[in-house]
């Protein structure tokens, strides 16, 4: 069955937020709001920690194969589909052909369960073994696994942070691309928002068990290490979320401290919080 863990994470904010929608009022871009409280989504949040996670799984002391797979997610050779490159699989099922398109009620019937979705009758021959390729190796690659792909749901979800703040009206000038100084009378202003308290940000993590497709591994020791690496980057080095990294705005950094995580037990008895440090100093 896996593990399953909930996290509580604390963020201390060091400049102030952009988290920007099309509303405005008059020439004022208006940060996001609930009501009287300030948000930021989950899908910020969770392009924010993936590109963090990202970095350090590049730097990794992950297998050949694993690292092969995380290098190879950086070099996505279809945009609309994130088909990621190459086609090496040696070991995929006998794929048949019907009317020009893959059979599909045939390759069922020895094609693992994970697979299935990928299988339809537009499909080309070459086609239906490229994305099973593709999908295989995004099984077997950490970040994938905990982020999600086109393939797979991810094995994190991800929280929207609604916090009371501070806003500051910044007024500002567009930048003339070409001379490289301030357009003129291309003024605007953006609405920044300071946490009064902070940010906090709920996580639930699914660690499977080892599991095996046609020679390729999802590893769960790969995917608690690169979630570790990824909170203690956080905790040291901090990052940023929203927009205007440029400027300097959305700086934040996990307070390890104030942050907890509490183990889901499978028969989903209640569980009880503890302190972040334990499991960042846990073993893998």
């Amino acid at each position: 069955m896996g593990k399953a863990y909930a996290f509580k994470l604390q963020f201390d904010v060091l400049s102030p937020i952009l988290i920007g929608t099309s509303s405005r009022v008059g020439s004022i871009k208006e940060a996001l709001k609930v009501g009287k409280y300030y948000m930021i989504p989950s899908s910020s949040w969770k392009g924010t920690l993936k590109r963090e996670a990202l970095s350090e799984a590049l730097y990794m002391p992950l297998s050949q194969e694993a690292k092969a797979l995380v290098e190879e997610h950086l070099r996505v050779s279809d945009e609309k589909f994130g088909v990621h490159s190459g086609s090496d699989c040696a070991s995929l099922p006998q794929v048949k052909e019907k009317n020009g398109s893959v059979d599909v009620s045939e390759i069922r019937k020895t094609l693992e369960p994970e697979l299935y979705h990928l299988m339809h009758q537009s499909l080309s021959v070459e086609e239906a073994k490229r994305y099973m390729c593709s999908a295989l190796k995004s099984f077997a690659c950490p970040l994938d696994s905990i982020f999600g792909s086109i393939y797979f749901t991810s094995l994190a979800n991800f929280s929207s942070s609604v916090f009371a703040g501070k806003p500051e009206i910044r007024t500002k000038v567009t930048i003339d691309r070409e001379t490289m100084t301030a357009a003129e009378g291309h003024l605007y202003s953006e609405e920044e928002v300071w946490p009064l308290d902070g940010l906090t940000l709920y996580v639930t993590l699914i660690v499977p068990e080892r599991r095996i497709l046609y020679g390729y591994t999802r590893d769960p020791g790969l995917i608690t290490a690169l979630w570790i690496k990824m909170l203690m980057k956080l905790s040291d080095l901090g990052t940023s979320i929203g927009s205007g990294k440029s400027k300097g705005l959305g700086l934040i950094k996990l307070n390890a401290d104030k942050s907890q995580y509490a183990a889901i037990p499978e028969s989903g008895e209640s569980y009880s919080w503890k302190g972040l440090s334990e499991f960042l100093n846990k073993t893998y």
